[in-house]
């Protein structure tokens, strides 16, 4: 645990999130699809099956603890790589003008983990907007894009001589340490 400390157990609403899921949504390395959880909000008259719904919030609080072991989360991190083309004309958005057509690399994650990590981001996305404010805008603000490029417009017009300079870090993502940002939030009370 980090801090020695134990975690209290998150609350959020799985069941909400699950009612939301979209179908159709790609699926992760094991082949498990929103529909497949969907199935699970249907009445039954089985025993067995009465307590899907309840043993899988139980399960969800288990994972976002930390309290499964680790090889666990390990398998529902893991995720299935495509890479779809951004255009289909040859040359096009390609480095040589005759070359093969960009892609843009993705990576589909497990379902399961996908709809515990919304749950949670839904439940908590108002104390990382407060916790974050304002070095980010994206997660618990509402209208963020909107307050960006507000912004952004006002600070210009208060100082015409200024130059807005718009910076994409190549590999930005992939170059954030991981255990940086585990050590942040768990140094932010209102973020465990």
């Amino acid at each position: 645990y980090l801090n020695n400390e134990r975690p209290t157990e998150l609350q959020f609403d799985l069941l909400a999130t699950i009612k939301k899921l979209e179908d159709n949504v790609a699926h992760g390395p094991d082949g498990l699809r929103n529909e497949h959880i969907k199935v699970l909000l249907h009445k039954f008259n089985d025993c067995d099956a009465k307590l899907a719904i309840p043993r899988l919030e139980r399960h969800a609080a288990q994972f976002t603890t930390g309290t499964l072991p680790r090889a666990y989360y390990w398998a529902q991190r893991a995720s299935r790589m495509f890479a779809p083309i951004k255009d289909a004309v040859a040359g096009k958005n390609s480095r040589e003008k005759d070359g093969p057509p960009d892609v843009r690399p993705l990576g589909s994650t497990c379902v399961y983990a996908r709809i515990i990590l919304t749950a949670v981001m839904s439940a908590k996305a108002g104390d990382f907007g407060e916790a974050m404010w304002p070095h980010q805008i994206a997660v618990g603000i509402s209208g963020g894009a909107s307050i960006l490029t507000q912004g952004i417009r006002l600070i210009m017009e208060l100082h015409p001589d200024w130059v807005a300079i718009k910076i994409d870090i190549s590999n930005a993502f992939n170059e954030v340490k991981r255990h940086a940002v585990i050590q942040a939030l768990a140094d932010e009370p209102t973020l465990r």
